[in-house]
C-alpha cells in the first residue's frame, strides 16, 4: 500500500472513529489507529513472484517520509523482515501507527488524505464539558451533541447541569420543569439525548398529562333542544362526570373535520380518537363500554389498522366502517404513497391478530413490502354523508 492509499485508509477510519476516539481520550482510555500497509506479503516468495519490481521503489517512497520506525507516541510505521531473490534479508514498511486521533490527523495530512470534515476542536471541547458534568460519553450520544447550535449546546448543558441538582422531578410534568434559560419545548424534543448522556428516562419521571378525547353530540332530539344544548365537549382520564345523553352507538374517528362536521344521527356520540394512546382511553370510558355499538373509522394505512387492531383487543365489540377492502377500491383515486412532506410511507410487518378478514385483506393492501398500489387513504377524503347513512341503517 503506497503512501496516498494508506492515508486515505486512514482518514476513512477517522470519519467513522473520531467520536469513539474522542471519548476515549476524554476517560483517558488509549484509541489507538492502525493501517497495514503489506497485508498480502507473507514471504519472499510472494514478492519474487508478483512485487519485485516496484518492491524497492515502494519501500524507499515509504523511507522518504522519515516516521519513526519504533512504537512511540505520534505516528510512526513498524517494518517487518524478509529474504528476497535469496539475498540479505531486508526490512520493509508493516503498519502504520497512530497513538490517538490528534497523531492520526496529522498522518493522514502528511500522507494526503482527505482532511477531516468535523470540527474536530470544537467535539473535544464538547466532550470535555460533558464528562465533567458526568454524563454517559458514547459516539452516538456526541455526535448528536456535535449536531447541535451554540444556543442548543448551552440549553443542553444546563439542562445537565439542573437535572444533577434534582434527582427527583416527579412534581413536574415536562412543561413545567424550572430550569433556567431553557424552553420546556426544546427539552421535550430532546429527550433521547437526555437519556444517553444521563442514563435517566425522564418520561417516565415526570408527571403525566392526564389523557384527554374531544367528543361531539349528533343525536337530532338532542341539539334540537331548547336549553341551547352544548355540542362539543371533552373526556379526560380520571373524569366520572355524566354526559346528556347515554348514547347506544360511539363512533371513534381520528380526524377533527370527521368528528366536528359529522351529521347527525340519533343516540350517537362522535368521538376524536387522536391516535392508540387516545383510543385506549376512549376504550375505558363508562358509558363508551355500556353502548350497544362501538364503531371505528380511521385512514386506511397501517397505523389505522394498527389502531383498530389495539381499540378492538380492548374492547372486543368493535366493529369498523369505510376500513374494508371494498372501500380501498372503491376510493382508490384518493390513495398516497408519501406523507405530507413528500416522504414516501413505509410498509408494515406487525401482526394484527385483532382484525377480520376484510380488514386484513385491505392492511395487507396498504402495509405490503412489496409493491403497493397507495400507501394510505385519509379518512377525511371518504363522503362523511355516506359514514352517517352506514350508522343509520346498523
Amino acid at each position: 500500500m503506497s503512501p496516498a492509499e494508506a492515508g486515505s485508509r486512514l482518514a476513512a477510519q477517522v470519519k467513522d472513529k473520531w467520536a469513539a476516539a474522542l471519548c476515549a481520550e476524554t476517560r483517558g482510555d488509549p484509541f489507538p489507529f492502525q493501517v497495514p500497509l503489506s497485508p498480502n506479503v507473507t514471504s519472499g516468495a510472494i514478492v519474487e513472484r508478483h512485487l519485485l519490481d516496484s518492491w524497492g521503489d515502494w519501500r524507499a517512497e515509504w523511507r522518504r517520509l522519515g516516521l519513526p520506525t519504533s512504537e512511540g507516541v505520534g505516528c510512526w510505521v513498524t517494518e517487518s523482515t524478509l529474504s528476497v531473490a535469496r539475498g540479505e534479508p531486508v526490512d520493509f514498511p508493516k503498519t502504520l501507527h497512530a497513538s490517538d486521533l490528534e497523531s492520526a490527523v496529522a498522518a493522514v495530512s502528511v500522507l494526503g488524505g482527505e482532511p477531516s470534515r468535523t470540527d474536530l476542536a470544537r467535539a473535544r471541547n464538547i466532550a470535555q464539558h460533558l464528562h465533567s458534568r458526568k454524563a454517559g460519553l458514547s459516539s452516538s450520544a456526541l455526535k448528536k451533541a456535535i449536531a447541535l447550535s451554540e444556543p442548543d449546546l448551552r440549553a443542553l448543558l444546563s439542562v445537565l447541569d439542573w437535572l444533577a441538582d434534582h434527582p427527583d422531578v416527579s412534581a413536574w410534568s415536562v412543561r413545567q420543569l424550572p430550569i433556567p434559560r431553557v424552553h420546556t419545548k426544546w427539552l421535550d424534543k430532546r429527550m433521547s439525548l437526555i437519556r444517553d448522556l444521563t442514563g435517566r428516562d425522564l418520561k417516565s419521571e415526570l408527571r403525566k398529562r392526564p389523557t384527554a378525547v374531544h367528543l361531539t353530540y349528533v343525536d337530532p332530539v338532542y341539539l334540537a333542544g331548547s336549553d341551547l344544548p352544548r355540542k362539543h365537549d371533552s373526556w379526560t382520564a380520571g373524569d366520572s362526570h355524566e354526559i346528556p345523553y347515554a348514547p347506544h352507538t360511539v363512533l371513534v374517528v381520528e380526524n377533527r373535520d370527521c368528528r366536528v362536521f359529522f351529521p347527525e344521527v340519533s343516540g350517537t356520540v362522535v368521538v376524536e380518537g387522536g391516535g392508540a394512546a387516545a383510543t385506549a382511553l376512549v376504550a375505558e370510558i363508562p358509558w363508551v363500554r355500556d353502548a350497544e355499538r362501538v364503531v371505528y373509522w380511521g385512514d386506511m394505512d397501517a397505523d389505522g389498522y394498527a389502531i383498530l387492531d389495539q381499540f378492538r383487543a380492548a374492547l372486543p365489540k368493535v366493529s369498523s366502517i369505510f376500513m374494508d377492502l371494498l372501500t380501498m377500491n372503491r376510493y382508490e383515486d384518493q390513495g398516497v404513497s408519501e406523507d405530507k412532506d413528500g416522504v414516501p410511507l413505509k410498509p408494515s410487518s406487525r401482526e394484527l391478530g385483532e382484525l377480520t378478514e376484510d380488514e386484513r385483506a385491505a392492511y395487507e393492501m396498504v402495509a405490503t413490502a412489496g409493491p403497493a398500489p397507495f400507501r394510505r387513504i385519509e379518512q377525511e377524503k371518504l363522503p362523511i354523508q355516506e359514514a352517517a347513512a352506514i350508522l343509520r341503517a346498523i
